[in-house]
C-alpha cells in the first residue's frame, strides 16, 4: 500500500509542516485526536459512525471464557478506543439466546438473551455478593494463549458450570444471612416478578429441551409436550386439563433448572443495565432485530404462526436458486383484526421490538422486506436438484390472497414498528433499515414512496454521487469478507489501465469518477496522482471508497474486520460454514491495530481514520472552493483540521 498517498495530496496553500513521532498516541494526545476526529465528522456532516461488532466478537476480559462480551472491562476499553477515532455507536448482532447446535446469532430467540455475553468475572465481586470464588473461575477459564476465535461449545461448558455454582452459592449465602446475597436475591425476585410471561414460558421450554429431551428438536417430543402451551391457552381443548397437570409436574420436578434459567437471564439483564450506566465512553449500542423467530418462540406462542410455512428468499441460494431459511412465519390473519387492533401475531412482533428498544439507542431491522411482503414457502415443497440447487413453491405474501386477504403484512411497519419508534423517541432515519433482497412492487411502493424509509447501500457496488444520503452507507458488512480479501476480488481487480481501456467493469471503482467526484476543483494535473493510485493499487482503491463514504454519507457503518485490519472472515454469507460466527478481537486489540498499521503488512488493511478523515476534508474543501459557498474562516478551519489529522495519521503509521 502506498501509505501516504491519500494524505500527501495537499492541494491547498500554506499547509503546515507536521512532525512525526516513532510511537503510538500517548494518553495526553488521545483526547486531542478524539476531538479532531469528532470535529472532522461534524464538518463533514456525518451524524452516525457505527462499528459493526457482534457480542461474541468483543475481546475477552481478564479471564478468557472462550467468547467475547460487550459487558466486560475490555469492552469499556474498546469503546474508549474506537470513540477516539470518531465512532459514536456499535452495531451489535442479535443478542437472543442461541443453542449448542446453532450458534448463529440470527437463529437466536426473540426474548431470552444470550447469557454467554455476561461477564463471569463480576460474579466474584461485592456487587454480586461474591457468589463465585476466584478458584472456581480459574478452573473454567481458557488457560491457553488468548486467541481470536470463539469456541462456543467450551463457552457453554464454562458458563453453565459457573452459573450453576453461582446460583447455588446465592441461595446458600442468602439463607445464612449474608446481607449482600440477600440484597442480590431480592433483586432476582424483583426481576422475576417484573418480567413478562416469556420468562416462564422460555424457562419451561428450555427445561423440556435440555432435561427431558436431551437437546433434541421439538419434532422428537411427545404430542402433549409439543403442544403444551397451545392446550393450556385453549380451555376448550380436550387436552387442556392434562396439559395443566403436566406443566405443574414439570415445574415441581425441575424447579431448580427452571430457576437457574431465570437466574441466567437476570444476570444478563442486571449487567446490561449496569453497563449502560457505567459506559464512560458513551458509545451507543444499536440492537439487531432479526426478522425471524426461533423454535422456542413458536412453542411459546403457537397460535401466532402459520403452520407448515417458512420464510426464505427467491434467489441467492445454490446456483442462485431459492434460499430456504426455515424461519417461522407469523400468520397474516393473526396480525390485526378488521378494526386494526393487534391480534396475537401483531402483539408478538410488537413485544419483540419493544424488548430491544428498551435497552438500545436505536435498532437494525433485519430483512425489512420480511415485515412487509415476505417470500414464504411450504416446507413440504422443498426440492433439491443434483447440482445442489434448491426450489420450492415460494411466493411473496402479496401474491397469496388466501393467506393474507386483508393485506395485513403491508401494515406491519406503519402500524407496529413506527409507533414503537415514536414511543422510544427513535428517529426512523436513525434506524438501520436492512432493505436488501428481492423487492416486490408492493414493497417498493409502500416502503419508499408511502413510508419514505431509508435503507442500506454498499458502496462496493455503488457511487456515492448516485446514492441517497439518507441511507446507511458501508463498504462491507459482517456478511462480507474483510478488505484484505477484497484485494484480489473480481470487482476490484478489474480496475486496471490495460483492461477495458482503463475503465473498471464495476463503475463504483472508476478512477476518473472517484478522483473527479472527490476533488472537483483540482486541475487534471493535481488529480493525476490520485487517479494513478486508484488505477494501480487495489489498496488505494479501497481506501478511497471509505474517503468517498466519509465525505458524503450521513449514516455510516464500518465492519470490525475492516477497521482493525483482520484477515479472517466472520461470516461466509449464505453458507453453513463451520468457521462462521467465530472471529473475535484479541484482548490486545489496540496493540494489534497499531501493529497492523505500522507493519504495512501485505495481507492486512487496517483503517487509519485520521488519514481517511483528512482526505475526506480535502474533498469537502475542494467542493467549497468550487461552489464558493464557504467563508474563509470555514475553509481555514478545514485546513487546520486536515493538518491535525495528518499529524495523528502519521503517528499511527510510524514504528513504535
Amino acid at each position: 500500500m502506498k501509505i501516504n498517498s491519500i494524505q500527501t495530496h495537499n492541494n491547498y496553500k500554506n499547509n503546515k509542516a507536521v512532525p512525526t513521532f516513532g510511537r503510538a498516541l500517548t494518553e495526553t494526545e488521545k483526547p486531542e485526536c478524539a476531538k479532531s476526529c469528532k470535529e472532522a465528522l461534524d464538518v463533514l456532516g456525518v451524524k452516525n459512525l457505527s462499528l459493526i461488532l457482534h457480542g461474541s466478537s468483543f475481546p475477552a476480559g481478564n479471564r478468557d471464557f472462550y467468547i467475547g462480551s460487550f459487558f466486560n472491562d475490555k469492552a469499556k476499553e474498546l469503546n474508549s478506543f474506537v470513540s477516539m477515532f470518531g465512532f459514536n455507536s456499535i452495531q451489535l448482532g442479535p443478542n437472543g439466546l442461541i443453542s449448542r447446535k446453532d450458534v448463529s446469532p440470527y437463529g437466536g430467540q426473540a426474548f431470552s438473551q444470550n447469557y454467554l455475553f455476561t461477564d463471569l468475572n463480576k460474579l466474584s465481586t461485592d456487587a454480586y455478593a461474591n457468589i463465585v470464588d476466584e478458584k472456581t473461575l480459574d478452573s473454567f477459564k481458557n488457560t491457553k494463549e488468548l486467541g481470536d476465535e470463539t469456541n462456543f461449545q467450551k463457552a457453554f461448558d464454562a458458563y453453565d458450570n459457573v452459573m450453576y455454582s453461582a446460583y447455588r452459592s446465592l441461595n446458600h449465602k442468602s439463607k445464612n444471612g449474608d446481607k449482600k446475597a440477600i440484597k442480590l436475591k431480592s433483586e432476582f425476585e424483583q426481576y422475576k416478578s417484573n418480567s413478562d410471561s416469556w420468562l416462564e414460558t422460555d424457562a419451561l421450554y428450555d427445561t423440556l429441551k435440555t432435561r427431558v429431551y436431551n437437546n433434541k428438536s421439538i419434532k422428537h417430543w411427545s404430542d402433549l409436550d409439543k403442544n403444551l402451551v397451545m392446550h393450556i391457552n385453549n380451555p376448550d381443548s380436550l387436552s387442556h386439563k392434562e396439559a395443566k397437570k403436566r406443566t405443574s409436574e414439570l415445574k415441581e420436578q425441575y424447579k431448580p433448572d427452571i430457576e437457574l434459567f431465570k437466574f441466567k437471564q437476570f444476570i444478563y439483564d442486571k449487567q446490561l443495565k449496569d453497563f449502560n450506566k457505567e459506559n464512560s465512553a458513551k458509545i451507543d449500542l444499536i440492537g439487531d432485530a432479526l426478522v425471524g423467530f426461533s423454535e422456542a418462540d413458536v412453542w411459546g406462542n403457537p397460535s401466532a404462526f402459520l403452520d407448515g410455512y417458512a420464510l426464505g428468499c427467491p434467489g441467492g441460494g445454490p446456483n442462485n436458486s431459492h434460499q430456504v431459511w426455515n424461519i417461522p412465519v407469523v400468520d397474516p390473519k393473526k396480525l390485526f383484526d378488521k378494526n386494526g387492533k393487534l391480534l396475537e401475531g401483531g402483539k408478538l412482533i410488537e413485544r419483540k421490538f419493544e424488548h430491544i428498544l428498551k435497552n438500545a439507542k436505536t435498532v437494525r431491522i433485519d430483512h425489512a422486506i420480511g415485515l412487509l411482503d415476505p417470500w414464504i414457502y411450504e416446507k413440504s415443497s422443498i426440492r433439491k436438484e443434483q447440482d445442489g440447487s434448491i426450489f420450492t413453491n415460494g411466493q411473496n405474501v402479496s401474491n397469496l390472497p388466501h393467506l393474507d386477504p386483508e393485506k395485513n403484512y403491508s401494515k406491519v411497519i406503519d402500524k407496529i414498528i413506527l409507533p414503537l419508534l415514536d414511543k422510544y423517541k427513535v428517529d426512523k432515519n436513525d434506524v438501520v433499515w436492512e432493505d436488501l433482497g428481492a423487492q416486490t412492487d408492493l414493497f417498493k411502493h409502500k416502503y419508499y414512496k408511502e413510508l419514505k424509509l431509508p435503507g442500506i447501500k454498499n458502496l462496493k457496488w455503488a457511487q456515492a454521487e448516485k446514492t441517497d444520503p439518507r441511507n446507511w452507507w458501508l463498504v462491507g458488512s459482517h456478511d462480507n469478507p474483510p478488505l484484505s480479501f477484497d484485494i484480489d476480488s473480481r470487482y476490484v481487480k478489474y480496475v486496471r489501465p490495460e483492461e477495458n481501456g482503463g475503465h473498471p467493469s464495476n463503475e463504483a471503482f472508476k478512477p476518473l469518477y472517484l478522483a473527479g467526484f472527490l476533488y472537483p476543483s483540482w486541475s487534471n494535473e493535481q488529480r493525476h496522482p490520485v487517479v494513478l493510485d486508484i488505477r494501480h493499487d487495489p489498496r488505494e482503491r479501497l481506501k478511497y471508497k471509505f474517503v468517498e463514504m466519509l465525505a458524503n454519507g450521513k449514516n455510516i457503518q464500518v465492519s470490525f474486520m475492516d477497521f482493525f485490519g483482520l484477515n479472517k472472515v466472520y461470516n461466509y454469507m449464505g453458507t453453513q460454514d463451520s468457521r462462521n460466527w467465530k472471529l473475535r478481537l484479541t484482548s490486545q486489540f489496540d496493540k494489534d491495530y497499531y501493529n497492523t498499521l505500522e507493519s504495512r503488512s501485505k495481507d492486512k488493511i487496517a483503517l487509519n481514520m485520521p488519514e481517511l478523515l483528512s482526505a475526506a476534508l480535502k474533498s469537502k474543501l475542494s467542493w467549497a472552493e468550487l461552489k464558493k459557498d464557504s467563508s474563509e474562516d470555514e475553509k481555514q478551519k478545514m485546513k487546520d483540521l486536515i493538518s491535525k489529522l495528518t499529524h495523528f495519521s502519521q503517528i499511527l503509521y510510524e514504528k513504535s
